[in-house]
């Protein structure tokens, strides 16, 4: 399984980011921080890739940082499931 932080409306354009990561609370972060300045908030997602959706593994940076981050082609993921949602931040919220 592979997760990603999202913009939910990103998710209603079936925009989905190419940027994932094995860990759930790594892509929780995004969700709920990042995305959540943004229209509609955050949300969660959990899929299923497989060998032929991945472009990269994580660089030497990526797993410095702890999120080991994968390239994936969103034309390859199967089996998304939204795990969460958090609500849209306004500037004064940051």
């Amino acid at each position: 399984m592979i997760y990603r932080g999202e913009q939910v409306q990103r998710l209603a354009a079936r925009q989905i980011g190419f940027n994932w990561s094995r860990h759930q609370e790594v892509a929780q972060r995004f969700a709920s921080g990042l995305c959540t300045l943004y229209t509609g908030g955050g949300v969660l997602l959990q899929a299923y890739a497989g060998p032929e959706a991945f472009i990269s593994g994580s660089s030497e940076h990526s797993i410095y940082l702890g999120e080991e981050e994968l390239v994936v082609d969103p034309r390859h993921i199967e089996s998304v499931i939204e795990l969460a949602r958090f609500p849209e931040k306004s500037d004064l919220d940051v």
